[in-house]
């Protein structure tokens, strides 16, 4: 009740600020529901009084007074009342037909309100008898209806293409062809037999497009009010004495009034002429039946042709849910005798291999008498192969709204389902197979740093002659080399390691708060611009400048933001030739980011190189170019900005290269706004994820 009440009072607010209660009410009365209304007499339509009028009015009202609700009726053409619905500006809409598309822009009621379908009127002799008769036509629909939907799929079902005069309304449907703009008009049974007296027109004896209507609810609606008002509705629908019988005789078939027409008189006068007339006309008449007949007889075989050869299958229920017809196809594709399963329902024959919760969903509609697309199960064949199935069916009804069956297709999926389990299994394959990637190249990683310690080690001390002079200066420019290249190899190792073990998920992050201004002053002093003068003491290569517009506080791990900031500075300093400025700066974005950018005024990188460079084992060089980003001699192998990514990635941040040739590079990390603390070092999102992968 309180989500109902949470909702009534949020629709109040709404309704405020749409202005449809009026002010004297607002302060005063309860909220109200918006209730789209719209022309389309006798279901609803504004009376001449100004009032809401018809059979969903008078329903609605009934149920709206058990519930202790109100109503506000909004008046709105039909393609304006659904999109305001989908926009929150209505919370229901009376009088809408299920349809998938549908589906994904309101919520629905599960119980029907009434069940309708379309008829065809044309201009006075124009013979209408099949949709064939509409190929190249004029014919005026109500735009964004259950009608405008069903035409719009003649091309493709039927291969007709009828030239569609959308409307604002049923009655323009019907004036358009009054007026000549129209050939044909399609409207709603309820509306056509209502009102089809006031027009120049002829119903013609198509019927199709059957369909049930219900109540349509806005995506704020609380579960608790459509099920309440689906249950009212179904004890109403089941009392042949309710209000919901009293509106639907009052206002869609009330009997006709007792009188003697003013044109009876005439009728009487001319009665003897057209019994002459008939005579006359029953030879014509005979041939014409006969000719129906024929015309019947050819489409029934036509029919029976498609089904017998289609690669799908045809089925039927009746209006108890029993099976009464399969195709022939459906046993050669399954090796189910059709007579195992005639006579019988769903619930009865089983679907053997469907998942319990969608066969329960599927007998839910079959009872509710929904259409249903694409219910899964299997069958196994007397050859013991695995067929797996799909089944769709539409509910069926007759002039009178009354429930007859059900017609569907079936189709065999096996080939799909096989494809989506090839696809599954090479995924895991391949995620099997980059992980053990990943082991391999860590195990190898951490294999080589203990020789390489040695390496180092033993050369270190070497040219530094701990245990006394080498003996000759060639050897001593040996051992440096020695050592600087075991350097070299150690941070490539270490550089393999950081992205296997990220690509590996096992990278887990230590984060704390982190003070930026001191932290990249800090790190930068002891990363790739670092150094110490003659005497020993730290000094900063005159080269690197820091700018830090923005003093924050960042909630991230320490360590992999000095390899970010390392890799960058290191870049740059390397590629961008001897003689470029470097500037780190920080910043923030009006959105409340962190901004860290490394930026250079050198040689920069060709605009077609860039979408790459954070790729491993690429470099920004093109032989080809002049003045291109091309590695030093001492350069890497195109690590680093791969692991800038990927530890970015682990901080919610983004990467963003901006490079041009001589004009310079400017690489950007965004550190989102949930990882800058407020003043008191607080984070302002909690939770934030600290391993890769996650």
């Amino acid at each position: 009740m309180g989500s109902i009440r949470s909702f009534l009072l949020a629709v109040a607010a709404a309704a405020l600020s749409l202005g449809v209660l009026p002010q004297s009410a607002r302060a005063d009365e309860a909220p109200a529901l918006r209730v789209g209304l719209y022309q389309n007499a006798p279901k609803l339509f504004l009376d001449e009084a100004g009032e809401a009028a018809g059979f969903f009015p008078e329903l609605l009202g009934d149920l709206a007074r058990r519930h202790d609700l109100r109503l506000r009726y909004v008046t709105c053409k039909w393609a304006d009342c659904l999109s305001m619905l989908e926009r929150g500006q209505l919370d229901l809409m009376p009088d809408v037909a299920w349809s998938e598309e549908r589906a994904t822009r309101f919520r629905f009621g599960h119980e029907a309100v009434l069940h309708s379908w379309s008829l065809i009127y044309g201009r006075p002799g124009l013979g209408l008898d099949s949709l064939r008769d509409l190929d190249g036509r004029r014919i005026a629909v109500l735009r964004d209806s259950i009608q405008h939907r069903r035409l719009q799929q003649l091309p493709e079902r039927e291969g007709l293409r009828p030239d569609l005069v959308l409307t604002a309304s049923h009655e323009d449907s019907l004036r358009a062809v009054e007026d000549g703009r129209a050939d044909a008009a399609v409207v709603n049974n309820f509306f056509g037999y209502e009102n089809e007296a006031r027009f120049e027109i002829e119903r013609s004896p198509i019927r199709f497009n059957p369909g049930a209507l219900f109540l349509a609810y806005g995506a704020a609606a609380p579960d608790a009010l459509i099920r309440r008002l689906d249950l009212s509705l179904a004890t109403l629908k089941q009392d042949p004495e309710s209000p919901f019988y009293h509106a639907k005789a009052r206002w869609l078939d009330p009997a006709p009034a007792w009188r003697l027409p003013p044109w009876a008189i005439w009728a009487a006068a001319s009665l003897a002429i057209g019994l002459l007339l008939s005579i006359v006309g029953v030879a014509s008449l005979r041939r014409r039946v006969a000719a129906g007949v024929a015309h019947l007889a050819e489409s029934e075989q036509r029919f029976r042709d498609f089904a017998e050869t289609a690669s799908d299958w045809l089925w039927e229920m009746d209006a108890q849910l029993r099976f009464n017809y399969f195709s022939n196809r459906f046993e050669q594709v399954t090796g189910v005798p059709p007579d195992d399963l005639l006579g019988k329902t769903r619930a009865e024959v089983g679907a053997p291999g469907a998942d319990p919760e969608a066969l329960r969903r599927h007998l839910e509609d079959l009872r509710a008498h929904r259409p249903f697309r694409d219910f899964r199960h299997l069958r196994v064949r007397p050859d013991e192969a695995t067929v797996h199935l799909a089944i769709s069916g539409a509910p069926r009804f007759d002039a009178a709204g009354r429930f007859l069956g059900y017609r569907g297709v079936g189709r065999n999926v096996t080939g799909d389902v096989l494809a989506d389990l090839a696809r599954d299994r090479a995924a895991r394959e391949a995620e099997a197979a980059n992980e053990a990637k990943s082991n391999f190249i860590a195990m190898m990683s951490h294999e080589f740093r203990t020789p390489l310690n040695s390496i180092l080690g033993f050369s270190d001390a070497m040219g530094q002659q701990v245990f006394g002079p080498i003996g000759n200066d060639r050897y001593a420019d040996y051992i440096g080399l020695i050592h600087q290249s075991g350097e070299r190899l150690l941070s490539l190792v270490n550089d393999v390691l950081d992205l296997s073990k990220i690509e590996a998920g096992k990278m887990t992050l230590s984060e704390e708060a982190i003070d930026v201004a001191s932290a990249l002053d800090a790190m930068i002093d002891r990363g790739p611009a670092g150094g110490v003068d003659a005497q020993g003491a730290p000094c900063r290569n005159a080269r690197v400048a820091l700018e830090v517009h923005a003093p924050a506080r960042l909630w991230a791990d320490p360590r992999a933001v000095a390899q970010i900031l390392d890799n960058l500075v290191g870049n740059a300093l390397k590629y961008a030739g001897p003689e470029a400025a470097i500037t780190v700066r920080w910043t923030t974005t009006p959105d409340g980011a962190g901004l860290l950018e490394v930026q250079d005024d050198g040689c920069g990188v060709a605009p077609d190189h860039l979408h790459s460079l954070t790729q491993p084992f690429v470099q920004g060089r093109n032989p080809e170019e002049a003045g291109a980003y091309i590695a030093s001699a001492d350069g890497g192998v195109g690590l680093g900005l791969a692991i800038v990514h990927r530890l970015a990635a682990l901080h919610q941040a983004t990467v963003v290269i901006d490079s041009a040739l001589q004009r310079g590079t400017t690489v950007s990390v965004r550190f989102p706004a949930a990882r800058l603390l407020d003043p008191d070092g607080d984070a302002q999102t909690a939770g934030v994820s600290g391993r890769a992968g996650d």
